[in-house]
């Protein structure tokens, strides 16, 4: 049966979905360019807060002569608890101060027509992720944890970023609109990927979706334990994202499920606007952060417990590293949930 977002072949051509790919792939390695680091000016209006309370921000490198844009959503994980946020707070992920001001980025973002003959002379923005649940944070008080004050604004963020490259850097006249992330960005290209069309102005004509590397697995490790998807879970009640991600989702769900709309997998088939999937069949992080994690303590400072399954340690790095058994059982993990 037909599916949202079947159409978008007819609207771009094969080669041009080709090279999109190829250019997000190419942008996590390649430098090219430098783009500004803006602060929002709105962040107080909107309550648009990094995890620290520092505005949140954007890069942007304008081309005043062109009406398109190409925006992308920064990738870096997410924080699974209030401790893991905190610590979160303290870097580039978490506040706006610990950004570099000068961005340089390639691929898809380079403004090298060499590198990026597609888009190299459309504008382009890189959203700052800060919040630590893909822009997806919406908790209205500041929430006190041990003696420091967190923020989970992601959603308000992302409102905030937009309304601000309207009124500031001519975001209001555009005509075309290609939403791009990698990763958590990725995620949130998925779950934001109708919601951002709704609130775009009323000048743009055409917009689509390209997220890499979004599909995250919700899948037991190696050892039949849901430590991924529990992680995900707690994020999803303490950063109260249920109002930041796709609402039909949300209606598709029981009220103890409607978490699982924190995967794109529950997002997809409800996603209107026309999207690119791009996903390797073989993820390195998520064989050790998912197929191969473990609990943590609570409180725990700790990112995750990656490569933390016995026996796995060196297999879920290097697959010359595994033994007979564990080759099948790690390829046909990863390929049958993907």
């Amino acid at each position: 049966d037909p599916q949202p977002g079947d159409n978008l072949h007819r609207e771009w051509d094969t080669m041009q979905w080709h090279a999109v790919a190829a250019l997000l792939l190419y942008a996590a390695t390649v430098v090219r360019g430098s783009m500004q680091l803006h602060a929002l000016e709105n962040a107080e209006e909107y309550g648009a807060y990094c995890l620290d309370g520092t505005p949140g921000a954007v890069y942007v490198r304008r081309v005043e002569a062109s009406s398109k844009w190409l925006i992308m959503l920064q990738g870096g994980g997410w924080c699974y608890e209030e401790e893991d946020c905190l610590q979160r707070a303290g870097t580039e992920l978490g506040s706006s101060t610990k950004m570099i001001t000068n961005d340089y980025l390639g691929g898809i973002l380079s403004e090298d027509p060499n590198i990026n003959p597609n888009f190299y002379d459309w504008n382009h923005v890189l959203f700052a992720y800060c919040d630590g649940a893909s822009f997806s944070g919406n908790v209205e008080k500041p929430v006190e944890y041990n003696g420091h004050t967190l923020y989970f604004r992601g959603f308000k963020i992302l409102q905030a970023t937009i309304k601000e490259l309207e009124t500031s850097f001519g975001f209001d006249e555009a005509t075309d609109v290609l939403l791009v992330g990698g990763s958590a960005g990725g995620l949130a290209a998925y779950m934001h990927a109708d919601y951002i069309r709704t609130i775009l102005p009323a000048s743009v004509a055409r917009y689509k979706v390209a997220p890499l590397v979004g599909f995250f697995l919700d899948h037991p490790n190696v050892e039949g334990k849901h430590v991924y998807a529990d992680q995900m879970k707690y994020l999803w009640n303490m950063q109260n994202m249920s109002g930041g991600v796709n609402q039909k989702c949300i209606a598709s769900k029981s009220a103890e499920d409607q978490w699982q709309c924190v995967f794109a997998v529950e997002n997809y088939d409800f996603i209107e606007s026309p999207i690119l999937v791009s996903n390797g069949e073989m993820d390195l992080w998520q064989a050790m952060c998912i197929l191969t994690s473990e609990p943590l303590p609570p409180e725990s400072p700790s990112n995750g417990n990656c490569s933390s399954a016995p026996g796995w340690q060196v297999c879920s790095t290097h697959l010359a590293g595994c033994t007979p058994d564990q080759v099948p059982q790690t390829i046909t993990l990863l390929r049958i949930t993907l």
